[in-house]
């Protein structure tokens, strides 16, 4: 009889660590599962905003023909600029950025504009932004998703009252005017700010002003 016992205690502790050990499994592949959710659904947390391929480029000129730019464009396929690009003072010329989301994240702001100066130079005759554009729009279904302004310094911000949700890969795009007066190299600076990081992400392009 004790046998038994002996053997019923021995088999009942093995059923009871062989459970703890499904409940862990379970609840340590549940809190995996939570996070991968919870990072599809928010991003995950980086000290800077996660960035790439901040450039220049054409639209496909079936999408977007811009005067200046007509003879380079392409019918139906974008063209990469690059993060340089000159133009002429004699006109005021619609331009169009583009950068990736090198991470899924919640974008809240983008501000881009020309500094009077930098570490290095100072920039008194900088280029001026006239105007944002949304190009591409044929019909406006929520006109509050983001705001765009211009401040006293001549920066354009784009700022989403609810922070939006942008996959890995997403490819975001601008499109402005600017007009130049006086001939140089100007550097056209970028902020990109996502919950989450702690950092914005912050570059230059460039443009030079020709006659």
């Amino acid at each position: 009889m004790d046998n038994v016992l002996a053997i019923c205690a021995i088999i009942s502790t093995s059923i009871a660590v062989v459970i703890l050990v499904c409940l862990i499994w379970s609840i340590r592949w549940l809190s995996e599962q939570i996070e991968s959710w919870r990072n599809q659904i928010f991003g995950e947390v980086y000290e800077e905003a996660q960035i790439k391929s901040l450039q220049f480029f054409l639209p496909a000129k079936s999408n977007r023909p811009i005067g200046v730019f007509e003879e380079i464009q392409k019918e139906d396929e974008d063209i990469v600029l690059g993060q340089e690009l000159a133009i002429s003072k004699r006109w005021e010329t619609e331009l169009h950025v583009q950068f990736l989301m090198d991470a899924p994240q919640r974008l809240r702001l983008v501000r881009w504009g020309f500094p009077g100066k930098t570490n290095e130079d100072t920039y008194p005759s900088r280029p001026a932004i006239k105007e944002y554009r949304k190009p591409f729009d044929t019909e406006t279904i929520n006109q509050f998703e983001r705001e765009a302004y211009r401040d006293w310094n001549g920066y354009w911000h784009i700022e989403f009252p609810f922070s939006k949700f942008l996959p890995e890969e997403y490819c975001f795009t601008i499109c402005f005017t600017i007009k130049g007066d006086g001939i140089g190299r100007f550097p056209l600076e970028f902020e990109i700010a996502a919950d989450k990081a702690e950092r914005p992400y912050k570059e230059y392009l460039w443009i030079e002003i020709q006659d």
